[in-house]
């Protein structure tokens, strides 16, 4: 099963546990994807798709936000 984790970081704490995340779940078959804007993920490729990003003023940061509504109907197909 082909994972992705995709996460977005202000100060790098995200990184860390997504790191963390990918070797317990299974290094090999897990890709760790920074969600830049200038990024296109083929979400096609993955099974299971975790999503990370740190909270600010009780939201989630912006890219997340907007990653997750480009990508709705694909989302909500994968585990």
């Amino acid at each position: 099963m082909r994972t992705a984790i995709i996460y977005t970081t202000k100060y790098g704490s995200v990184k860390k546990v997504a790191k963390k995340l990918a070797e317990l779940i299974d290094p090999k078959h897990t890709d760790l994807i920074f969600l830049d804007r200038n990024i296109l993920i083929n979400l096609q490729n993955y099974d299971c798709i975790i999503l990370g990003g740190s909270i600010h003023a009780g939201r989630i940061q912006k890219e997340m936000k907007t990653f997750c509504q480009s990508n709705m109907v694909i989302l909500l197909e994968k585990k």
